[in-house]
């Protein structure tokens, strides 16, 4: 990456990815490997109407929560 270029946000593009072989809207949605949560907020954000996300990582979802 060279200077002054955008990092990719690859939690988004994994979301649309995901979203692109199966049905988002109103789904139920298991992220294994889910991080901080950046996965989970995205699948929210494109329509998904529950998600769980699991991980061994200290952070585990510190960066998203959803009711």
């Amino acid at each position: 990456m060279t200077k002054g270029q955008e990092i990719p946000d690859y939690n988004k593009m994994h979301a649309q990815w995901a979203a692109s072989y199966v049905p988002i809207q109103k789904a139920k949605v298991l992220v294994v490997g889910c991080n901080t949560g950046g996965d989970c907020r995205n699948l929210v954000e494109l329509g998904a109407r529950e998600v769980l996300g699991v991980d061994v990582v200290d952070g585990i979802g510190r960066d998203f929560s959803h009711p």
